[in-house]
């Protein structure tokens, strides 16, 4: 969990013009790390 806190605090932004861009990035990381957490299991 605390890779995931990392890669949204790096990522993190506040121009509200690149909003939707950012979360996607985000939601796209976020879904590898999992991806790998639950692989390695």
């Amino acid at each position: 969990m605390h890779l995931i806190v990392e890669i949204i605090r790096k990522n993190a932004t506040v121009d509200w013009n690149k909003r939707d861009d950012v979360k996607a990035k985000l939601r796209l990381l976020v879904r590898k790390v999992l991806t790998k957490i639950w692989l390695s299991i």
